[in-house]
């Protein structure tokens, strides 16, 4: 190595330690500098990631070929240019004999960097490859920027289209050259969690017809549809896509349902969360079904399994039962978006729409027995829409009869429309195999709920609505009848736990003073965040743990940072700047303050909270102080992993690393909106050289979602479409460094 450049390549190999000899025998000592190009990705890449010399300036669509040695899914395409302005755009095309065909994902239209280097973009949706697979990388430029190539094979594809051609469905004609461009694909490999069945493939005929209709998919394996996807020409108005139940050959009953969503105006693929998913089984058929406001052409062929066609159009929506259905041998670009089995959760009850309608509101509940172990996260029902609330719980088996309340949900408005409506537990309940809970609910006004004879029997109460959901089910008589009426639950072991007051009491208490109620352990563990149930309010609040001295709080543990109070009632949870481990038999006080008056659920029982005579001023400080204890419990509790679960920073080294009062988390992370209906933003202070990883669990502790930042950005959009209506936790990491930043709480409405 006598100049400087490039010299030579190394396929490195993970934990493989490497030594570099330098030979001085006919050279002079010196300062020797080594750079090693290597693309930091914590997933696999496939393209070319040498940054060539020459540049070429020409801003036409262009795409490279690239074939996967395994099976994954790409994420991300990346190309090193030479900076400029303007917008860029990037896509995923398909392999058509040796040219690019269709396409198969792309990127939103992003900004180019105005610096040199690489820039990454994220592909909005994730594109599925298999082993042997040869898919072509595309890119084009707004204005003329740089890219570096060199000249080599396998050819290059250029379209004779620039920027105004976008990214269009069909790359069209392209002329080949044997260049080599940097440009690569970042990709996860194994089998995608997300999976795609229909027809995935651009038809190249057109129906402009505008009846409901629906295609048929037979699944090999058992999922949960999270989507639906239709290729069509673009339009105005809105459109609506459902799943359908199969029923001899036809779509049978309405199993769930988009949203009414503007249709896109221009032409290609459209995707469309159901609002709440799909679970189904291998070897389930089930119908895809769309319908738009005014005509809008839809890709299709001839061919079967047949498509299925309502006599109805728009004004006839997607009904409860699809109706009278002509068959006709063609295929549409219809496809849906599923999750395998074993990363969702799991239903338990009956999940069949059955015929008969019952109208009395009296509290009723059905039992279920696990076949395994679980954690029930949520309840659905099938009811003829109506209005006012609704409650519903899980309760105990009492020889043959509900008993004593495990979990119940917030009283939620009841859905105007007909269709399954999902509430979730304020608080997951852990079932053990075999184990027999009934499933219950009660409506504030009469509401149609779908039945039918059969056993095992439902059981009544007498209480309608003012019963509400108590402690103890009481009396009730039994009948055979089923429910349309089932829970979801997460199979195994919850790695995240509750202590405390899960149950929302009917008093509330206004005063703002500190107070705190205690807890006892009776397993080790590490508290990472406090819920409190309040009734709304302005201005913010704090939560803190405390030790136990003598029957009282004593010093602090741990604090939250200042957080705004959610202005509408419910519960709230916040994070602790730092975990809390605690042993086995600890007792511990969880505390709060308010900034302002806001009123928290409670009710006259023992053990007694605990108060301070100081209100927001006095903040959360090291000592709780003096303290009066009254029998009163608070809906308050805490969230706690077991040892293991995750890392963990002990008690007594929390404070050494935070201010008294406001404390500094690792990392300064703002989520918002909080609640959300579905999509929200992390952003963080702090820019980073490399990817970070931002984890979604439930509250039960299921790890959803993974995603994988790109280096550089300190922003991102994330979605919790096809998630059922609770609290999630959002972990921010730093896996280079091996360092969580940021645990953070936010409630899907």
């Amino acid at each position: 190595m006598s100049q400087p450049g490039r010299h030579g390549s190394v396929t490195w190999t993970k934990g493989t330690t490497y030594y570099i000899l330098l030979d001085f025998e006919n050279s002079f000592p010196t300062t020797h500098t080594f750079y090693i190009d290597y693309p930091e990705s914590a997933n696999n890449i496939a393209g070319n990631t040498e940054v060539y010399n020459l540049i070429s300036n020409l801003n036409y669509r262009r795409a490279i070929p690239v074939t996967f040695s395994e099976e994954g899914t790409v994420y991300s395409l990346s190309i090193y240019h030479e900076g400029g302005r303007g917008n860029m755009l990037m896509a995923v095309y398909s392999n058509s004999s040796g040219t690019p065909g269709s396409r198969l994902g792309v990127t939103s239209s992003a900004p180019v960097n105005s610096s040199a280097g690489w820039q990454t973009i994220s592909l909005e949706n994730p594109v599925p490859v298999n082993a042997g697979e040869t898919v072509w990388l595309s890119w084009v430029f707004e204005h003329t920027v740089g890219v570096r190539h060199t000249g080599g094979s396998p050819a290059r594809a250029q379209s004779g289209e620039s920027w105004f051609g976008g990214m269009p469905q069909s790359f069209g004609t392209a002329s080949l050259g044997n260049y080599r461009y940097s440009v690569y694909c970042s990709y996860t490999p194994g089998v995608a969690s997300g999976n795609t069945l229909g027809n995935t493939e651009v038809y190249d005929l057109i129906s402009n017809h505008n009846y409901r209709r629906a295609i048929q998919v037979t699944f090999p394996e058992g999922g949960t549809i999270q989507s639906l996807s239709i290729c069509h020409e673009g339009g105005n108005g809105n459109m609506l896509m459902a799943v359908y139940s199969n029923s001899s050959g036809t779509p049978g009953s309405r199993l769930g349902i988009t949203s009414s969503t503007p249709v896109n105006s221009s032409a290609g693929w459209q995707t469309i969360s159901l609002e709440n998913s799909v679970t189904v089984s291998p070897g389930q058929t089930v119908w895809l079904s769309w319908i738009f406001q005014n005509k809008v052409g839809v890709r299709h062929t001839s061919g079967s399994p047949a498509r299925a066609q309502s006599g109805a159009s728009w004004s006839g929506g997607m009904p409860q039962d699809f109706g009278t259905a002509s068959l006709g041998n063609y295929r549409y670009s219809v496809y849906c978006s599923y999750t395998l089995e074993v990363s969702t959760s799991k239903t338990l009850g009956n999940t069949e729409v059955y015929d008969l309608i019952s109208n009395h509101n009296y509290r009723r509940a059905i039992q279920v027995t696990f076949p395994e172990a679980g954690t029930i996260e949520s309840l659905s029902i099938c009811h003829a829409g109506g209005r006012g609330n609704m409650l519903m719980a899980v309760y105990s088996n009492s020889s043959g009869v509900p008993g004593s309340r495990l979990g119940v949900t917030s009283s939620v408005p009841v859905n105007s429309s007909a269709g399954w409506q999902t509430v979730s537990l304020v608080s997951p309940v852990t079932v053990s195999p075999g184990q027999t809970v009934w499933l219950s609910w009660v409506f504030e006004n009469t509401v149609g709920v779908r039945h039918t004879g059969g056993s095992p029997a439902r059981a009544q109460s007498g209480a309608s609505w003012s019963g509400g959901m108590p402690q103890s089910f009481g009396t009730a008589s039994l009948g055979n009848y089923r429910y349309s009426v089932y829970c979801s639950y997460i199979p195994g072991s919850s790695s995240i736990k509750l202590l405390g007051n899960t149950d929302i009491y009917e008093l509330i208490s206004n005063l703002n003073y500190r107070r705190a109620v205690p807890v006892t352990f009776t397993e080790a563990g590490t508290i990472q965040s406090l819920s409190i149930c309040h009734t709304g309010g302005n201005g913010n609040m704090l939560m803190g743990v405390y030790s136990n001295s003598s029957g009282t709080p004593g010093s602090r543990l741990a604090v939250t940072s200042s957080v705004a109070v959610n202005s509408s009632a419910g519960w709230q949870t916040v994070s602790l700047v730092n975990p809390v481990t605690v042993s086995a038999g600890q007792t511990v006080w969880l505390s709060w303050v308010f900034e302002n008056s806001v009123g928290v659920r409670h009710t006259k029982t023992p053990p007694a909270r605990a108060q301070s005579g100081e209100s927001w001023s006095g903040g959360m400080p090291q000592s709780f102080g003096t303290a009066s204890l009254a029998d009163f419990r608070y809906s308050v509790y805490c969230s706690y992993t077991l040892p293991g679960s995750d890392e963990t920073i002990p008690a007594d080294e929390a404070d050494n690393t935070v201010s008294d009062l406001f404390p500094m988390e690792k990392e300064q992370v703002l989520i918002y909106p909080n609640p959300t209906d579905g999509e929200f933003t992390v952003s963080w202070k702090n820019i980073y050289d490399h990817r970070l990883i931002i984890t979604i669990y439930s509250i039960s502790g299921q790890l959803l979602k993974t995603v994988k930042t790109d280096p550089g950005i300190n922003e991102i959009i994330l979605n919790l479409n096809g998630m059922m209506k609770g609290i999630y936790f959002i972990e921010l990491k730093d896996r280079k460094n091996d360092i969580i930043l940021s645990r953070s709480g936010i409630i899907k409405k």
